[in-house]
This record gives structure tokens, sequence and C-alpha cells, in this order.
């Protein structure tokens, strides 16, 4: 799970969080930060997009960015 949220992927994440899903549901401070935990995984996929294409232009790189998320 962890390596979910460190490398930015939302989709595994919530697999992962729907496969344990009682062992998830047992940890209370999941449970109350799971709106601000997708966020973060959002902020990072941004960052790892931003990263791998320092020479791309905003616009094109929005456009990337809109199809990938």
């Amino acid at each position: 799970m962890l390596e979910a949220f460190n490398s930015g992927s939302l989709v595994r994440y919530q697999q992962l969080c729907t496969l344990h899903k009682i062992s998830v549901d047992a940890e209370l401070a999941l449970v109350e930060n799971e709106k601000k935990l997708v966020e973060k995984i959002n902020i990072l996929r941004l960052i790892d997009f931003f990263f791998m294409f320092p020479r791309i232009s905003f616009t094109r790189f929005g456009l990337y960015i809109g199809e990938k998320l």
C-alpha cells in the first residue's frame, strides 16, 4: 500500500484498499484521513508527471495530465 501511495498510483491504492478492506477499516487514521490521502496521491502523481517532462510546454503538459488522470 505504501508503494502505491509513494508512486502516486491512485488506482493501485484503491485496489489494495478494496482487497484489504477489513484491515484498512480497522485503522482509524486511514478511515478518518481517506480524502487527504487521495489528494496527496494525486499531488504525488502530478509531481511525477512534472519531472518526467521538464522540457515540454505547459499546455501540452496539461493536456497529457488530463488524459492520464
